[in-house]
C-alpha cells in the first residue's frame, strides 16, 4: 500500500502532535478526540477570525454614524453572518465531549468512536485496507468488500498516519498482541512519524523454521 500517493490531494503533511495524543489503556492503545490547547487553537482559528470580524462589523455603526438610505445596515449583516457561523459550528460539533475515546486499537481489531452514532468495529482478521480520504473521514475496505468510514475531523491525526497503523498490523499478525502492552503504544507513536517500511526495517529477523523430522 502506498504511504502518500492517494492522500496527497487532501493532506499535504502529517499532524506534528499526533504521537502525543495516543495513550495506553488496559484494553489497548487509545486515541482521544482533541483536547490539547494547540490542537484546538489550530482547528478553531478560522472560526475565531470570522467571529472577530463579525463583531468588528457590529461595532462599526457606533463609530461611523453615516448610513446610505435604503441599504442594509452593517449590524444586520454581521448578525446574520454570526448566527449562520454559530449554528454551523454547533451542528458540526461531536455529540459527546471531546475527551471521549475516538479510536481504540486492540489485538482483535479497531474500535472507532464507541460512544458515537457512527461507531464501528473492524477485526484485523478481515484484512482492513485504507483506500483514501472522503469528507474528512478515512475510508476502509475489508477483504469481504465491506466499507467503513472513520471520521477524523475532530482528531489530531491525518488519514495517512492512521493508514500506516492499519497497514502495519494487518500485515504483521504476530505483533498484534503488543497493542495490549506498552510496546504497542511506542510502535503506534513511531508510525505517526515514520512510514511502514522504516518501522519494518527495525524489526528483528524472523526465526528460521526447524526442519520437520520424518518418523521412521
Amino acid at each position: 500500500m502506498p504511504d502518500v500517493l492517494y492522500f496527497d490531494t487532501v493532506e499535504r503533511s502529517d499532524h506534528l502532535y499526533a504521537h502525543h495524543e495516543w495513550r495506553s489503556v488496559p484494553e489497548g492503545v487509545e486515541l482521544t478526540s482533541i483536547k490539547s490547547w494547540h490542537s484546538r487553537a489550530c482547528m478553531n482559528l478560522p472560526n475565531s477570525i470570522m467571529i472577530v470580524g463579525s463583531l468588528i462589523t457590529l461595532a462599526i455603526p457606533w463609530f461611523v454614524p453615516y448610513r446610505i438610505p435604503g441599504s442594509i445596515g452593517s449590524s444586520m449583516t454581521a448578525i446574520s453572518l454570526l448566527a449562520i457561523l454559530v449554528f454551523g459550528i454547533l451542528a458540526d460539533e461531536p455529540r459527546k465531549p471531546r475527551t471521549r475515546p475516538a479510536i481504540l486499537l486492540q489485538p482483535e481489531g479497531i474500535l472507532a468512536w464507541p460512544n458515537e452514532p457512527y461507531r464501528c468495529r473492524i477485526p484485523w482478521t478481515t484484512s482492513p485496507e485504507a483506500t483514501g480520504i472522503r469528507h474528512y473521514g478515512l475510508n476502509i475496505v475489508t477483504r469481504k468488500r465491506l466499507e467503513f468510514a472513520i471520521p477524523l475531523k475532530h482528531l489530531n491525526i491525518s488519514g495517512r498516519q492512521l493508514a500506516r497503523v492499519i497497514e502495519f498490523y494487518t500485515k504483521h499478525i504476530n505483533l498484534r498482541h503488543e497493542l495490549a502492552k506498552p510496546e504497542g503504544l511506542e510502535r503506534v507513536r513511531s508510525l505517526m512519524q515514520h512510514p511502514v517500511w522504516e518501522i519494518e526495517e527495525q524489526l528483528p529477523p524472523p526465526k528460521p523454521k526447524r526442519p520437520r523430522r520424518h518418523r521412521k
